[in-house]
């Protein structure tokens, strides 16, 4: 898939703090919405993100500099999303995701 406005972040410490997370994204620019995927049964992160920009070039900003780091000792995987809006409105999210918006 090639750029879009958001990205996956995979490979985040299942006990990465908001603290650690809130370091790393307030890093990127122009973040219009970060969702960390929250386990439903157990209430555990599930150990990735997805992080959606005003724009291409953020995303891609953000991407080139999220490549090669780690958090916790953990290599971050990082790769080019479908951006939210095209798959499914915020009133029928099946998904369970922890919304941050103050990074």
């Amino acid at each position: 898939m090639g750029p879009t406005n958001s990205i996956y972040i995979g490979n985040i410490p299942y006990e990465a703090s908001d603290a650690d997370l809130n370091k790393m994204f307030r890093s990127l620019d122009k973040v219009r919405d970060i969702r960390v995927a929250i386990d439903r049964n157990t209430g555990w992160p599930r150990g990735f993100a997805h992080a959606d920009f005003h724009d291409v070039e953020s995303a891609q900003k953000a991407y080139e500099f999220l490549q090669g780091q780690t958090l916790n000792g953990r290599s971050l995987r990082v790769d080019y999303a479908e951006p939210r809006d095209g798959l499914r409105s915020n009133n029928n999210n099946r998904n369970n995701y922890r919304n941050d918006k103050s990074f």
